[in-house]
């Protein structure tokens, strides 16, 4: 079937991953004939062996002189991001770019989470392009949860020792197909503990952590969508 079963490997010697009089989760394997035609090896995209003529350090979107000396020497005129956002379109798919683009030379520090480069040689042809995702800081956002500390950083009203961060990924059963290196090492030299018995509700990540960290669903609790921008300290679970 798929190559990857090669070095896949089993961690549960057991017809079942739970098995209690309340919930009987089947062992199923990942590589099972009856999924033969939904499943298959898949080609791998190879990259470009051109040398990136931008990167980023930080906040920062910097240009490789050095390339850009070895290769491009007097052609190399300018280049030029755009910020990539969906404008008023919710819609996944969709996209558009900032009309106004911001034109370098040399280092600049980058304002978009996500923009497009673009670099033109003297004929104002394009030599390169590329697309960058920046974490970029929120002042206000900071500012906040700064005002929010301090206010119970002398009188709170609970202790927590521990943080729990839910992290949107892909399913076992297809980690197992498609990731088997990650996995393999995540498992060998890490330590790493497969939740077996972990099974997802619905889409999105706030619906599925809810369960695990309330023992409700998301719907019974005092909290629907209007109460999104709402922190969570003011329920009691």
């Amino acid at each position: 079937m798929l190559k990857t079963r090669e070095i896949y490997s089993s961690t549960v010697r057991s017809h079942f991953l739970v098995d209690t009089e309340v919930c009987h989760i089947p062992n199923v394997d990942p590589f099972d004939l009856s999924i033969n035609t939904l499943v298959n090896d898949k080609n791998f995209i190879k990259c470009s062996n051109v040398t990136s003529l931008s990167f980023q350090d930080d906040q920062g979107l910097g240009l490789n002189i050095c390339v850009i000396n070895t290769k491009y020497k007097i052609q190399f005129f300018y280049c030029e991001y755009h910020g990539i956002n969906r404008g008023n379109n919710m819609d996944d798919n969709k996209y558009q770019y900032t009309p106004n683009g911001t034109i370098f030379k040399k280092d600049i520090v980058v304002t978009e989470q996500f923009i497009r480069v673009k670099c033109y040689d003297k004929s104002h042809s394009v030599i390169y392009s590329n697309y960058h995702a920046f974490i970029l800081q929120q002042p206000t956002r900071l500012q906040q949860l700064k005002t929010r500390f301090s206010k119970e950083e002398n009188k709170p009203r609970e202790t927590l020792n521990v943080v729990m961060i839910g992290v949107d990924s892909v399913l076992r059963l297809n980690l197992i197909r498609n990731m088997p290196k990650t996995r393999d090492y995540l498992l060998r030299h890490l330590d790493a503990i497969e939740l077996q018995g972990y099974n997802k509700e619905a889409d999105n990540n706030f619906i599925n952590i809810v369960p695990k960290a309330t023992g409700c669903f998301a719907e019974e609790l005092p909290w629907n969508e209007q109460k999104s921008e709402e922190p969570f300290e003011e329920f009691f679970f």
